[in-house]
């Protein structure tokens, strides 16, 4: 799902996974604060899903399997290496380990 959503505190996502994502890190106590959504890499038009200053790590959300934005991934990857979730770690809940890993250094910070 593309557009607009809003997760269970009111901010507003790109996408259901993203929402997902958003909402696991809260319920994981990670303060919305320590992180942005829906930004722009540095001297880049290409936007990320989700970035943590403190421990600089980008986070893209992979829903999408069209060639053009597998292209744009392949570029965030090689220019900017942001961890990758992709729609098959939502289905099984893999992506609840990124989330806790984000936590984890979040916390050793």
């Amino acid at each position: 799902a593309f557009g607009t959503v809003t997760s269970k505190d009111g901010h507003t996502l790109r996408s259901n996974y993203e929402r997902l994502f958003f909402d696991a890190l809260i319920q994981e106590n990670v303060d919305a604060s320590r992180f942005s959504t829906d930004g722009y890499y540095p001297n880049s038009v290409l936007r990320y899903d989700f970035f943590f200053p403190e421990i600089n790590i980008y986070v893209e959300i992979a829903g999408m399997t069209d060639p053009a934005y597998l292209n744009k991934l392949e570029t965030m990857i090689k220019k900017f290496d942001p961890i990758v979730v992709f729609s098959n770690d939502f289905i099984s809940g893999r992506y609840l380990d990124t989330v806790k890993l984000i936590k984890e250094k979040l916390n050793d910070n």
